[in-house]
């Protein structure tokens, strides 16, 4: 249950705090949209923020808004809220790696990579497709004819 309130979490926080929210340039969370994005389609995977060591401070405070936010759960259902933490490291830790080695996030996140280079209108799922697959927004991107003919063209 847990896993699958932390996807459906993090798609409605990617969809409209950070795309809907974040497209306006005055926005608290236009980090993501203008920052982000823009570096990580310019490199075609990568964010050379994550490979300096350079992380996010709002992304950070985020995690800690929604550990803290939480954090009175332990009460009612201590391995709900230990999940959900669980699942909030393995987010950072694998959104981190996929832009530092897109190889590897082709492989093991690939609707993420999608959502970069395919469609920023899709794929909000970081660390699991599953919520994008219940709302129809899990696009296809990596290995279409679309993406192979992308490549042909950065190569010329």
């Amino acid at each position: 249950m847990a896993i699958a309130y932390a996807n459906i979490a993090e798609v409605f926080i990617h969809k409209f705090l950070l795309h809907t929210l974040g497209k306006n340039k005055g926005s608290y969370w236009s980090f993501h949209f203008h920052d982000h994005h823009k570096r990580v389609t310019k490199s075609r995977g990568l964010d050379t923020t994550y490979e300096n060591g350079d992380f996010y401070g709002k992304e950070i405070f985020v995690g800690m808004v929604l550990i803290l936010s939480h954090a009175p759960l332990f009460y009612v259902s201590p391995i709900f809220v230990l999940a959900l933490y669980v699942y909030m490291l393995l987010y950072y830790w694998a959104h981190t790696k996929s832009h530092m080695s897109v190889e590897w996030a082709k492989r093991w996140l690939p609707w993420h990579y999608d959502h970069h280079l395919g469609s920023e209108e899709a794929n909000w799922g970081v660390l699991l497709p599953f919520a994008d697959w219940i709302f129809g927004t899990r696009v296809r991107y990596y290995r279409t004819a679309k993406y192979y003919r992308d490549e042909l063209k950065k190569r010329n």
